[in-house]
């Protein structure tokens, strides 16, 4: 039995004429008289009645479309589900979200896509950037987020887009000696201690090495190295004057109280944290449908700002 069996039958039934059905199938009335018997004999009972006066639905025959046509329809739902899926407008999409970095363009991205695909499911999963290069590679999100001091270019087969760019900003302890100044060097911080997210998942890519290595770029040793669990108890013991810390202004603002960040004396290209949206370059259709909407935001984010400034 094939789904054009089904057509035929349904169509001849409505009609309860085999030639108005023919005309309507566009095929010959003969051919269709022959797939009508070949369904019969697979169902195993006369589903229609033909004598001189014209064709009659048997009990059998009404029950058998009232079955049919719930079938049918769920094919064409099908189909139809399956085209929209082909270009993007229905499916799942799971992102790889980045904690407090992604607020400035994240819920703006996720509005202005559900408006424009209501039937794409989205899922945002926590995690470090490097762990979602990884979840990329094995397909477990489309689409993730990546950090990195400075430039980039995209590894492998992997596309990338910046997102947003921010100043590395050290933050201390209104009490600190260097609090009330407009602008810290290195050097002044020579030998401090320093704080840094154990899991940076939410305070950026690998946070301690991002501080050592950019302490040893300027020449200048930092004191011993404390992780913390996370981003709020960091703050805490920053505010405590526990220790230092470095993160981009777009985090740094939003720091507790008590606290103070101070822009980086002499900072260069290397003092710039950057956040990239990173897919693969055979990402599916409902990823580069986000992708696009994404690259919109962020245009009309920057008109904003333009007018405002």
């Amino acid at each position: 039995m094939e789904l054009r069996h089904l057509r035929y039958f349904t169509a001849v039934a409505r009609e309860l004429s085999f030639r108005r059905a023919a005309e309507g199938l566009r095929v010959a009335q003969p051919a269709l008289s022959k797939q009508i018997k070949d369904l019969e004999h697979e169902v195993g009972v006369e589903l229609l009645d033909r004598d001189t006066t014209g064709v009659r639905l048997t009990e059998a025959g009404a029950v058998f479309l009232a079955e049919v046509g719930p079938v049918l329809a769920r094919v064409a739902q099908a189909v139809e589900f399956a085209r929209e899926a082909r270009l993007g407008r229905r499916g799942r999409l799971t992102i790889g979200n980045v904690g407090p970095m992604s607020t400035s363009f994240m819920p703006a991205s996720l509005v202005a896509f559900r408006e424009r695909f209501p039937d794409v499911d989205v899922m945002l999963r926590e995690m470090r950037s490097l762990d979602q290069i990884r979840a990329l590679e094995t397909g477990e999100i489309q689409v993730g987020f990546a950090g990195t001091m400075g430039e980039a270019k995209p590894a492998g087969d992997l596309e990338m887009m910046r997102v947003l760019s921010s100043p590395l900003r050290f933050v201390m302890a209104r009490g600190h000696p260097l609090a009330s100044a407009a602008s810290v060097s290195f050097a002044q911080l020579e030998g401090e201690r320093l704080l840094a997210v154990a899991d940076p998942k939410r305070a950026g890519p690998d946070h301690a090495e991002a501080m050592r290595a950019l302490f040893a770029a300027q020449g200048c040793r930092p004191g011993a190295m404390q992780l913390v669990d996370s981003l709020e108890s960091l703050l805490a013991m920053v505010a405590g004057q526990q220790g230092i810390s470095m993160m981009p202004r777009i985090i740094s603002t939003h720091h507790a109280e008590g606290i103070v960040s101070k822009s980086v004396r002499g900072a260069g290209a290397e003092m710039e944290f950057h956040l990239w949206a990173v897919w693969r370059g055979d990402a599916s259709p409902v990823a580069r449908n986000f992708i696009g909407v994404l690259r919109e935001v962020q245009g009309e984010t920057k008109k904003a700002k333009k007018l405002k400034g």
